[in-house]
């Protein structure tokens, strides 16, 4: 029996996300609550196509496509996810199978003015960020989820689904990633 779970299903009270891709699967996370007692601030930033509501959004669009095109593809690409919230810094945890010991996260900066492209785009780098310093861990424990080329799963088989807001500036990453076989 597995700890891990995934966080749409501990944060958004049992919802979870049907994927229409038959390879892509999301990326198992570590239960994840609010302090005792406190909601979270913020509700969930999720990232999606105008064409494929509730499938993400491929990472690396976020680097590639230009603002114009993301604003083409990405539903509320221009919206101010943060408005209202008088929030400088935005730290980002990720959670993957293999690399907890890296009890990785780092902080941005952030306004409340950034917009949702704006904002995957911070993300995408985190994640290449992230990538980068598991690269040198050999995960084994869990081979179908280990990082890197040839060896595992690339930057490119990543997919964003979401930003959950945990407690004050802390945020989870929910991500997929599109399997090589189903």
């Amino acid at each position: 029996m597995s700890t891990f779970s995934t966080l749409a299903g501990a944060l958004t009270m049992g919802t979870t996300r049907e994927f229409t891709n038959p390879r892509r699967r999301r990326v198992p996370q570590y239960k994840t609550q609010s302090r005792p007692g406190q909601e979270p601030p913020h509700p969930p930033i999720l990232f999606d196509y105008f064409s494929a509501q509730g499938q993400g959004v491929p990472i690396h669009d976020f680097i590639v496509l230009s603002t114009n095109a993301l604003a083409q593809d990405v539903l509320g690409a221009h919206d101010q996810v943060l408005a209202g919230l008088d929030v400088r810094v935005m730290t980002l945890r990720i959670m993957w199978q293999g690399y907890e010991r890296l009890k990785w996260s780092r902080s941005i900066p952030v306004s409340s003015a950034i917009s949702r492209a704006q904002l995957g785009a911070s993300v995408a780098m985190q994640v290449w960020s992230f990538i980068e310093d598991a690269r040198d861990i050999c995960s084994g424990a869990r081979p179908e989820w280990n990082l890197g080329p040839g060896s595992g799963i690339t930057f490119d088989d990543i997919i964003l689904l979401g930003l959950y807001n945990i407690y004050d500036d802390i945020w989870q990453v929910d991500l997929a990633v599109d399997a090589s076989s189903p």
